[in-house]
Protein backbone atom coordinates (compact mmCIF):
# COMPACT_ATOMS: atom_id res chain seq x y z
CA UNK A 1 0.00 0.00 0.00
CA UNK A 2 2.67 2.48 1.09
CA UNK A 3 4.79 1.96 -2.13
CA UNK A 4 2.21 2.91 -4.50
CA UNK A 5 2.40 6.73 -2.51
CA UNK A 6 3.01 9.41 -5.39
CA UNK A 7 2.57 13.00 -3.51
CA UNK A 8 2.94 13.18 -0.34
CA UNK A 9 5.60 15.33 1.70
CA UNK A 10 7.51 11.28 3.06
CA UNK A 11 6.95 9.61 -0.54
CA UNK A 12 10.95 8.99 -0.82
CA UNK A 13 10.97 7.71 2.86
CA UNK A 14 7.98 5.23 2.49
CA UNK A 15 9.29 3.93 -0.85
CA UNK A 16 12.50 3.56 0.88
CA UNK A 17 11.09 1.09 4.04
CA UNK A 18 8.54 -0.36 1.25
CA UNK A 19 11.59 -1.25 -1.38
CA UNK A 20 9.11 0.24 -4.22
CA UNK A 21 10.29 -0.08 -7.61
CA UNK A 22 8.92 0.61 -11.25
CA UNK A 23 9.10 -1.98 -13.40
CA UNK A 24 7.85 -2.92 -16.95
CA UNK A 25 4.99 -4.99 -15.36
CA UNK A 26 4.30 -2.18 -12.82
CA UNK A 27 5.24 -0.99 -9.71
CA UNK A 28 6.05 -3.50 -6.81
CA UNK A 29 6.79 -3.40 -3.57
CA UNK A 30 7.94 -5.41 -0.75
CA UNK A 31 5.64 -8.30 0.28
CA UNK A 32 6.04 -7.65 3.86
CA UNK A 33 4.49 -4.56 4.09
CA UNK A 34 1.32 -5.82 2.34
CA UNK A 35 1.33 -8.69 4.96
CA UNK A 36 1.65 -6.40 7.96
CA UNK A 37 -1.04 -4.02 6.58
CA UNK A 38 -3.85 -6.48 5.85
CA UNK A 39 -3.05 -8.20 8.96
CA UNK A 40 -2.92 -5.05 10.97
CA UNK A 41 -5.95 -4.26 9.56
CA UNK A 42 -7.57 -7.60 10.67
CA UNK A 43 -6.53 -6.95 14.07
CA UNK A 44 -7.88 -3.01 14.19
CA UNK A 45 -10.98 -4.62 12.42
CA UNK A 46 -11.80 -7.49 14.66
CA UNK A 47 -11.21 -5.41 17.67
CA UNK A 48 -13.47 -2.85 17.15
CA UNK A 49 -16.39 -4.94 15.56
CA UNK A 50 -15.62 -7.13 18.62
CA UNK A 51 -15.16 -4.58 21.67
CA UNK A 52 -12.34 -6.18 22.59
CA UNK A 53 -8.75 -3.73 22.86
CA UNK A 54 -10.72 -1.20 21.50
CA UNK A 55 -7.89 1.40 22.64
CA UNK A 56 -5.20 -0.13 21.06
CA UNK A 57 -7.19 -0.63 17.87
CA UNK A 58 -8.15 3.25 17.79
CA UNK A 59 -4.52 4.16 18.23
CA UNK A 60 -3.55 1.93 15.30
CA UNK A 61 -5.79 2.83 13.31
CA UNK A 62 -4.95 6.48 14.35
CA UNK A 63 -1.27 5.87 12.94
CA UNK A 64 -2.33 3.80 10.31
CA UNK A 65 -4.74 7.22 9.54
CA UNK A 66 -1.79 9.38 9.69
CA UNK A 67 0.74 6.93 7.62
CA UNK A 68 -2.07 7.74 4.85
CA UNK A 69 -2.33 11.00 5.05
CA UNK A 70 1.55 11.65 4.85
CA UNK A 71 1.70 9.15 1.90
CA UNK A 72 -1.00 11.04 -0.35
CA UNK A 73 -1.52 14.80 -2.40
CA UNK A 74 -2.31 16.83 0.73
CA UNK A 75 -2.54 20.46 -0.87
CA UNK A 76 -3.52 21.56 -3.03
CA UNK A 77 -4.80 18.56 -4.67
CA UNK A 78 -6.86 17.20 -1.96
CA UNK A 79 -8.36 19.61 0.85
CA UNK A 80 -6.25 19.43 3.92
CA UNK A 81 -8.49 20.59 6.52
CA UNK A 82 -11.04 18.13 5.33
CA UNK A 83 -9.16 15.14 4.32
CA UNK A 84 -11.37 11.57 4.67
CA UNK A 85 -8.41 10.62 6.93
CA UNK A 86 -8.45 13.38 9.31
CA UNK A 87 -11.63 12.68 9.80
CA UNK A 88 -11.57 8.89 10.54
CA UNK A 89 -8.43 9.35 12.93
CA UNK A 90 -10.89 11.72 14.53
CA UNK A 91 -13.73 9.39 14.97
CA UNK A 92 -11.14 6.83 16.09
CA UNK A 93 -10.52 9.15 19.16
CA UNK A 94 -13.64 9.71 19.45
CA UNK A 95 -14.03 5.68 19.70
CA UNK A 96 -11.14 6.14 22.24
CA UNK A 97 -12.02 8.63 24.25
CA UNK A 98 -15.74 7.26 24.81
CA UNK A 99 -14.39 3.78 25.80
CA UNK A 100 -16.88 2.61 23.20
CA UNK A 101 -16.17 -1.40 23.51
CA UNK A 102 -17.38 -1.48 27.04
CA UNK A 103 -21.15 -0.97 25.76
CA UNK A 104 -21.84 -1.44 22.46
CA UNK A 105 -19.76 -5.47 22.36
CA UNK A 106 -17.52 -7.51 24.37
CA UNK A 107 -15.51 -4.86 26.32
CA UNK A 108 -17.21 -5.66 29.90
CA UNK A 109 -16.71 -9.05 29.53
CA UNK A 110 -12.99 -8.15 28.63
CA UNK A 111 -12.33 -5.63 31.26
CA UNK A 112 -13.09 -7.79 33.90
CA UNK A 113 -10.39 -10.62 32.89
CA UNK A 114 -7.69 -10.30 35.65
CA UNK A 115 -5.21 -9.69 32.56
CA UNK A 116 -6.82 -6.57 31.50
CA UNK A 117 -7.39 -5.41 34.54
CA UNK A 118 -3.54 -5.27 34.73
CA UNK A 119 -3.06 -3.55 31.86
CA UNK A 120 -5.68 -0.97 31.69
CA UNK A 121 -4.49 0.25 27.69
CA UNK A 122 -5.98 -3.19 26.84
CA UNK A 123 -9.69 -2.15 27.53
Amino acid sequence: MLGFATKGPLVDFYHSITGYQMTAAGPTSAAWVDWVYMLSMLAIGAALILGVGVRLAAIGGILWMAIFYTATAIWPEHNAFMDEHIIDALVLAAVFLANAGRYYGLGKVWQRSRFVEKHPILY
